[in-house]
């Protein structure tokens, strides 16, 4: 069968979400509050003890994990199990994370990596901070999804807990559309006042960077904190809004302020993320540990009553809270934010009525929660109480009351003044060439009705004027026309509402827009869709895959560029942080499997045809560099460029190398690891398997595991070239104190000289004895073409090849010959299939796998 293909430069219409706005995922299977779900986790008894011993350590268990919730019931064996928190774990009643990638890498239960299950030893109702994070969710806050769950340990019920969504690089991703941003958790002492330009000086107070730690950068932290301290009230606007979503924050304190959640940013300097996205080139301020809310004190401060525009701890540097409320136009929406709040959603009689709906679920759970009465005392009335009066001590006050005195004292309080229109969350999608120009933002004000328009230049001509059109709840929207082929679009909204009071975002400069090709000189170089013999990867199986090249004269990065099989969804697959040299190549598994490494995509390829597609970075606006579309493709042949950049039918692969290149070579290296097995060297799951050699520099390859459960560790390598000689070696988890022949030091290397096209060589591991008939032998068997057309291929061995015998699949003998010769061309008439040649010569026996099309 013949395949073709052709490349485009345009694509169809594809909207994209590029987004500055923030997304909020639904509450999922995992999340669910109709039903309360049950948590198991099964864990020797040994190690549960430990845990219960060593409270202040974060080493994680082996445990089995099995989530149930109206009939459906999910079960992940070998997740990480640990205490988590501050205080609470030195409390009876203990917090709890489990960790699904901790001994599986990559690995997801619905979307998250980690769950923390926790235990809300100081709230008697054990329900304020489920409350809080609804409340953050209700005023738009990107904030932790929570619901109720109950938690059994080897079948013992440890009582009613929180489920609350972990703050990392998923959470991120799911709110923003993108995870590739500096995210820093910040805990007490971070107050956000400058130190300097010491990175030490940050990382010793308080901000831990959790992303992008291998670049280990605090410089975008440092430049914000420092031009947040160096503004003042009056030049806070200009100078913050570029780099901080201000109205995110406004919305976040107001919920701050109204649960009394003292453990935080503006009172106790503690408790919160900041992440600075990509898309927008500005912070965002995130929610964290919201229990000590509604009432629960500590400090013999009355929450309840607090003022609201000083609520924070003044008489030590606040500068965010402090520096914002001291701005009248940040102050005013401030209270719109919290009258808002408290009329929408705190307004006591409807939020009585949603909290003991709550109760009415989590009754039962409450009562046979032992371990909730451990810490404090608290019997099942103390529960029931707890949601109308205070019990004392750190409960000062009971939820209802709570809520009342707050929303009493807040209108009391409340300083309402007219606003201008509030913009924000300001999105666009990536257009290609000749694709049109969405662009949304929400819309916020006092008034009814009020209006936006943009206004855009491209490739700064006259300036246009659209009118945005209302969708749904705030959101405006407005269509640009297309550019082609290639232009920059700057834009800028302006809204207005009745009184005629008008705001401009961004207040100073414009959003841009670039369209067109990239120029990036990356481009896709070869494929295979149906590899079932041809190469492995590191796990041993024969996976699709793609090969990119780097066309330029300069070295390429691949980090920030995406390769996907839906057009639609530019950025399916990011590729990883690699550097091409000029001419090189770099090869990826299609194979829906990124666990298995970064060169692993998280899509396969079809055999029966689709197109691939190549998209630039974020900051090149997405665009496109290559789409490929193939039709239908046979099994073990691979489709590359010609000379003339076509796609065509290739004579034999050459994975990492120039198509068509006839000296091109690779190597499958099988390391038999039974032996190792057998000794306890060697640990299936837990340890891994590299080769380093003078072909990497003695850096090692790939981590190489055994997916078949065989013992035998196989990966192909790419890039060489016939007749040249390597030498290398394997080594346990990539170490040179286990690695083969140690103690021989480079007398212990194996070598090797390569032939043209696929090489195999087996060994068991750390064998001398087989390295040393290896070298001496040079024992291999070469067969070019392979695939064959038709039986006519060319046999070579670095020896006399002695008795070569053809077997087809049934192990019937299909020819033969004793060949005194180390090269001899065959010209066999054979039917299309797989076939087995054998090689038997100075008592050493080769087996080479042959297709014949």
């Amino acid at each position: 069968m013949k395949a073709s293909f052709f490349l485009s430069f345009l694509l169809f219409l594809s909207f994209f979400r590029g987004a500055s706005q923030p997304f909020f995922p639904a509450d999922d299977h995992i999340f669910r509050t109709d039903v309360i779900p049950r948590v198991d986790i099964t864990i020797d008894a040994d190690s549960l003890q430990w845990i219960y011993d060593h409270v202040d350590s974060d080493v994680e268990f082996h445990a089995l994990f099995v989530f149930s919730a109206v009939g459906e019931v999910d079960s992940i064996a070998d997740v990480g199990f640990r205490l988590r928190g501050n205080t609470s774990r030195f409390s009876a009643k203990k917090s709890f994370k489990v960790s699904f990638n901790s001994f599986e890498s990559g690995r997801k239960f619905h979307g998250i990596e980690k769950m923390n299950l926790n235990g809300e030893h100081n709230d008697p109702s054990i329900i304020r901070a489920h409350l809080a994070w609804s409340l953050f969710a209700k005023m738009q806050v990107p904030g932790s999804r929570s619901n109720h769950v109950d938690v059994y340990i080897n079948n013992q019920y440890y009582g009613l807990y929180i489920n609350v969504e972990h703050v990392d690089e998923e959470f991120v991703e799911s709110r923003f559309d993108n995870k590739f941003g500096n995210l820093y958790k910040c805990l007490y002492p971070a107050n956000l006042s400058y130190l300097g330009t010491n990175e030490n000086d940050y990382k010793n107070n308080g901000y831990e960077l959790h992303t992008n730690v291998d670049k280990d950068d605090y410089s975008d932290l440092i430049n914000f904190i420092k031009t947040l301290n160096n503004s003042t009230s009056s030049t806070l606007p200009q100078n913050i809004e570029p780099i901080f979503n201000i109205n995110g924050f406004l919305r976040y304190l107001a919920v701050e302020i109204f649960t009394g959640h003292w453990d935080a940013y503006s009172f106790n300097k503690n408790n919160f993320y900041l992440y600075n996205n990509p898309y927008t080139g500005k912070f965002e301020f995130l929610p964290y540990d919201v229990d000590n809310t509604f009432g629960i004190d500590w400090f013999g401060i009355d929450w309840g009553t607090r003022n609201i525009y000083s609520w924070w701890a003044d008489w030590e540097d606040r500068p965010l809270t402090s520096k914002i409320l001291s701005n009248q136009v940040y102050r005013d929406r401030f209270s719109f934010f919290m009258n808002e709040l408290v009329t929408r959603y705190a307004n006591p009689t409807p939020y009585f009525a949603e909290i003991d709906g709550i109760k009415s679920k989590i009754n039962t759970s409450a009562e046979n929660d032992v371990y909730r009465t451990l810490d404090y005392g608290w019997d099942f009335n103390d529960f029931n109480r707890s949601y109308t009066e205070a019990l004392g001590a750190h409960v000062k006050y009971g939820i209802k009351p709570y809520i009342t005195a707050r929303v009493n004292s807040i209108k009391t309080q409340l300083d309402l003044n007219p606003i201008s229109p509030i913009i924000e969350n300001v999105y666009h999608n990536y257009p290609q060439p000749s694709e049109i120009i969405t662009i949304s933002a929400w819309l916020t004000d006092d008034e009814e009705n009020p209006a936006m328009k943009v206004y855009y230049q491209i490739d700064g001509s006259t300036e246009h004027t659209l009118d945005m059109a209302l969708q749904t709840g705030n959101t405006y929207s407005v269509s640009i026309p297309a550019v082609y082929p290639s232009g920059t679009v700057t834009y800028y909204l302006v809204a207005t509402d009745k009184s005629n009071t008008t705001t401009r975002e961004p207040s100073v400069g414009a959003y841009s827009i670039k369209v067109g090709i990239s120029n990036s000189t990356l481009a896709i170089n070869e494929l295979m869709t149906g590899n079932t013999i041809s190469v492995v990867d590191n796990y041993g199986q024969t996976d699709d895959w793609v090969e990119l090249k780097n066309t330029g004269s300069a070295s390429l990065s691949l980090k920030g560029k995406y390769l996907t099989d839906d057009a639609t969804d530019k950025t399916k697959w990011g590729l990883p942080d690699v550097t091409l040299q000029p001419g090189g190549f770099f090869l990826i598994w299609a194979d829906n499997d990124t666990k298995q490494g970064p060169n692993h995509a998280n899509f396969k390829l079809s055999q029966s045809g689709e197109t691939l597609s190549l998209f630039d970075s974020f900051e090149n606006n997405y665009a496109l560099i290559e789409t490929l579309t193939f039709t239908p493709q046979d099994d073990d042949v691979s489709y590359g460029k010609n000379e003339t950049n076509v796609f065509v039918q290739q004579d034999f692969i050459t994975p990492g190398d120039e198509n068509q290149l006839e000296s091109a070579a690779y190597i499958t290296m099988n390391f038999n690891m039974n032996e190792q097995l057998l000794k306890g060297n060697f640990i299936p799951g837990e340890d891994y398997l590299d080769i380093a050699g003078t072909f990497n520099d003695w850096n090692g390859s790939d981590k190489i595991y055994d997916a078949n459960d065989d013992g035998i560790y196989s990966i192909t390598l790419f890039g060489f070239s016939a007749n040249q000689e390597i030498q290398y070696k394997a080594r346990i988890n990539g170490s040179w104190t286990t690695a083969e022949f140690s103690e021989l030091g480079g007398d212990g290397n194996r070598k090797y000289i390569v032939g043209k096209g696929l090489n195999t060589l087996t060994h068991w591991y750390n064998d001398e004895e087989t390295a040393l008939a290896q070298y001496q032998s040079n024992g291999s068997l070469q067969v070019y073409p392979n695939p064959s057309h038709g039986g006519s291929f060319e046999v070579s061995g670095a020896d006399d090849l002695g008795r070569l015998v053809l077997y087809d699949l049934s192990g019937k003998v299909v020819w033969g010959a004793f060949i005194q010769e180390s090269v001899v061309q065959l010209n066999l008439s054979l039917q299309p299939g797989l076939y087995l040649l054998t090689a038997m010569n100075k008592g050493q026996k080769i087996a080479k796998k042959i297709l014949v099309q």
